[in-house]
């Protein structure tokens, strides 16, 4: 039982697939980025493109003894990632906004779970 004492399975699991609807958001924006016209296109695509690479990686802290403290890091880059492609798929596709908070909820839960868990 002293082994998995700092593991979180769950949360590692439900971050990494909501990282992985993230990245799919990410790549499927590629070319369309440049089609939507505003200033503020080209940071948010960079705010989201630099905060679903974090949660992907901040995702596999999960599994090792750092799990408490990438658990606020997750968190945050959830909601730096969602907000962000939120904001660019909000008129454009409603498939695209659906995985954005799809991904939102997954890497929440995924954050929740593992601070709960810190808890213990």
């Amino acid at each position: 039982m002293a082994k998995n004492a700092g593991k979180n399975v769950a949360g590692f699991a439900l971050q990494f697939i909501g990282s992985l609807f993230f990245l799919a958001v990410v790549a499927a924006l590629y070319g369309n980025v440049g089609t939507v016209a505003g200033v503020w296109t080209p940071l948010l695509y960079a705010v989201a493109v630099v905060a679903s690479v974090v949660l992907f990686l901040t995702s596999f802290a999960q599994l090792s003894s750092m799990a408490g403290m990438a658990s606020y890091k997750a968190m945050s880059a959830t909601v730096f990632a969602a907000v962000a492609l939120v904001a660019l798929t909000a008129g454009t596709s409603s498939t695209l906004f659906v995985a954005s908070l799809i991904g939102l909820i997954l890497g929440l839960v995924g954050a929740a779970s593992s601070m709960s868990s810190m808890k213990r």
